[in-house]
């Protein structure tokens, strides 16, 4: 991949943590394969997480 920034979906990490399989849509073709961690980051909005358990 180039310097461009999409969205997709982080499907597994590897073993030790250094690359991570995702699947993402470019140019209305969906890619899968798999990129180092460096080359990731959360989405601006964050992840969706459920919301902590209170008492």
């Amino acid at each position: 991949m180039d310097d461009t920034e999409v969205s997709g979906l982080l499907l597994k990490w590897g073993r030790a943590g250094e690359r991570a399989l995702v699947t993402y849509e470019v140019d209305g073709r969906v890619a899968t394969l798999w990129l180092r961690a460096d080359q990731l980051r959360p989405a601006p909005d964050g992840p969706l997480a459920p919301e902590p358990l209170t008492d």
